[in-house]
């Protein structure tokens, strides 16, 4: 099954798709609630973090998709679906939105290895699209200082998102 097959799919539980997203915030919000008035706060923690997962997941694979559509296949971002492509990041940020406001995001477990698995997502897709654009000329047309400036910086960045993915504190990532 391809991609594009798993989007045509979700287009017939559109209605599934979207009280599934629509929910995430709304437990979100149920939870907040009840770690406002809870004493034993790593279970709720740990809800929050299982939530923030769910809704991270779909999320960033639909960032994914709108970068890869608009910056590789120039889809014209009107032809799109909206469920499948835009509902995921709305419903991403509003948990996001609703968690980080009523709880810290460095005490919920696991969170610094999702931030860092966005953040290397993002780099790799950064460099992705910098050598679609660029098709390689950098070498031959810009200075070599330019080249191994490019290098320094996409390995710091790889090495910082890889520090955070594999879990280690930031005390210890630099």
């Amino acid at each position: 099954m391809s991609v594009n097959e798993l989007l045509e799919r979700l287009e017939d539980y559109t209605g599934w798709a979207v009280c599934f997203f629509a929910a995430l915030p709304i437990i979100a919000l149920i939870v907040s609630f009840v770690y406002k008035r809870v004493a034993r706060r790593k279970l709720i923690e740990s809800v929050f973090s299982a939530i923030i997962y769910v809704s991270a997941v779909p999320g960033v694979f639909a960032c994914i998709l709108i970068f890869y559509l608009l910056f590789f296949t120039g889809t014209n971002l009107l032809n799109i679906n909206i469920v499948s492509s835009f509902l995921p990041i709305v419903s991403m940020g509003l948990v996001f939105g609703i968690i980080g406001k009523n709880s810290n995001f460095d005490d919920l477990p696991g969170f610094g290895r999702l931030t860092g698995l966005m953040l290397l997502i993002a780099i790799v897709s950064c460099v992705t699209l910098a050598i679609y654009k660029l098709r390689i000329f950098v070498g031959f047309f810009a200075s070599i200082e330019a080249l191994v400036g490019i290098a320094i910086a996409v390995f710091v960045l790889f090495k910082v998102g890889l520090a955070r993915l594999g879990g280690k504190s930031k005390k210890g990532a630099y």
